[in-house]
């Protein structure tokens, strides 16, 4: 009943400043009333998330305050709207897990360091690496060479990347 596509492996990641609201989708192959799906949270939510039943949107019970490192794992139900003993149902996991504010989580290469062999003929301009950090807020990076070049030998292209 639930599309694979609706949440990538099932995971969503509430930033705790923006308090984003989460879509689940499910579908069902009967029409009219009995092709009406209800949505209901089983279990996990502890009284902080509460979903729509009818649309499925998932979102902060109100007057909740997340707690930023703590985790969720909510067992979610579709129904169709068929009489009792025609009725069908899946169930699937929402994972959430509260990160903090903006820029409280510093960007993250995917490797602590790296190791190059440049040939003397290489030519002046040549890229050499092509490096790429990534920041769980989405918030801009801008890359500087702190220390090791003291000539200024090698050149970062300034462009920042979101």
């Amino acid at each position: 009943m639930f599309d694979s596509w609706f949440c990538p492996q099932n995971v969503i990641q509430i930033t705790y400043l923006f308090k984003h609201s989460v879509f689940l989708t499910a579908v069902d192959a009967d029409e009219g009333p009995n092709g009406q799906i209800v949505y209901e949270i089983l279990a996990g939510d502890q009284g902080d998330f509460i979903i729509n039943d009818r649309t499925g949107l998932i979102t902060i019970a109100p007057g909740v305050v997340l707690s930023v490192g703590r985790s969720y794992a909510l067992t979610v139900k579709a129904s169709d709207s068929a009489p009792p003993a025609q009725r069908r149902s899946s169930i699937t996991t929402v994972y959430i897990e509260v990160l903090p504010p903006n820029n409280q989580s510093p960007p993250r290469f995917p490797q602590l360091m790296y190791s190059l062999e440049v040939s003397e003929a290489m030519r002046i301009g040549a890229v050499l690496l092509n490096l790429q950090a990534f920041d769980r807020e989405g918030d801009p990076i801008r890359y500087l060479i702190q220390n090791g070049d003291p000539q200024q030998v090698f050149n970062l292209s300034q462009s920042i990347l979101k």
